[in-house]
């Protein structure tokens, strides 16, 4: 056995991260979408909100509508832009498709 690697591997970044959070399930997912149109939509705060305090506000909606999870605000925007993302793939590719306007087609057809 090489002792060398095994120094190495030992201080390697992956030794001293924090342990993981779970993965995010569908229904993790889905709260996550809800704390934020909550949030982000509120009538009273507007759009002239900071971005740390906006996503501390996120977290705590959050722990509401979840409070078994273990998540930070880093985590809920990590996992934030990755459904942003899709989401926008999602659009731009409906838009396409409704774009065509096939006849007799709704949107529940289209989709």
């Amino acid at each position: 056995m090489n002792t060398e690697n095994t120094a190495l591997s030992a201080q390697s970044p992956a030794a001293t991260r924090s342990p993981r959070t779970p993965n995010w399930s569908k229904c993790d997912d889905i709260k996550l979408c809800e704390a934020w149109v909550s949030t982000s939509e509120d009538p009273i705060r507007g759009s002239d909100q900071k971005y740390e305090a906006l996503w501390e506000r996120i977290l705590q909606d959050f722990k509401a509508r979840e409070p078994e999870r273990q998540r930070n605000a880093i985590n809920l925007e990590s996992r934030w832009r990755i459904i942003k993302k899709e989401v926008s793939k999602f659009c731009g590719k409906f838009a396409q498709a409704k774009a065509l306007n096939p006849s007799g087609f709704n949107e529940k057809d289209i989709v």
